[in-house]
């Protein structure tokens, strides 16, 4: 999708991405590409995906990076699935160090508190479905509208939560060994599902 821009050594790179990308996955992804191109100007907000994906459409952004939107005909988008991770604080019993390649299941998270986003958000359909797929009950202490948010409560041994994997990279590169969560795979699996998005006419 960059091709073309890679070509440039002057200009303005117009970015546009969800918040949970704009710390680190993003930042990090710009400065690899804009290191040989010094003259490039760029600028960088975070949004929600449906502004996105409007700024996008209407060429006020050349790329947006946000979680997939509805298909329209005035934009293109590459998708990736990421799944999510069982997110838990280093205390738990679950991130014991003889645990440390487990996968978790909603069998191990039963009568545990949990964090979700709200409720019509993809990963919190998921994982619901998840809990329901193992006969496992749900209980749910807090809903969210980023996981961000909730690996506060997650590093406060409050609840435990399935988190993407973009908020997963930007607490371990905020966070390094000294972070309080820990992250281990989830199954089933729940996939949060971002796409990369440019104008359909230019």
């Amino acid at each position: 999708i960059l091709k073309g821009v890679s070509q440039q050594t002057t200009g303005r790179l117009r970015v546009a991405c969800h918040p949970a990308a704009s710390s680190f996955f993003v930042p990090n992804a710009l400065s690899e590409f804009l290191a040989d191109k010094p003259d490039v100007n760029v600028t960088l907000r975070a949004m929600p995906s449906n502004t996105i994906e409007d700024l996008v459409a209407s060429n006020q952004y050349d790329l947006g990076f946000n979680e997939s939107p509805h298909r329209r005909g005035s934009t293109q988008s590459e998708d990736f699935e990421l799944p999510c991770f069982c997110a838990m604080a280093a205390d738990s019993p679950l991130a014991s160090p003889l645990s440390n390649q487990r996968t978790i299941t909603p069998v191990d998270l039963r009568n545990q508190p949990m964090a979700l986003l709200f409720d019509d958000h993809p990963t919190a359909v998921q994982t619901r479905e998840a809990f329901r797929q193992t006969d496992t009950p749900l209980r749910q202490r807090f809903e969210l509208q980023t996981f961000m948010t909730g690996l506060k409560f997650v590093q406060n041994g409050l609840c435990y939560m399935v988190c993407d994997m973009l908020t997963a990279y930007s607490y371990i590169s905020l966070s390094g060994d000294e972070g309080g969560v820990i992250f281990r795979p989830f199954k089933p699996r729940v996939y949060n599902t971002v796409s990369i998005l440019t104008p359909a006419n230019r």
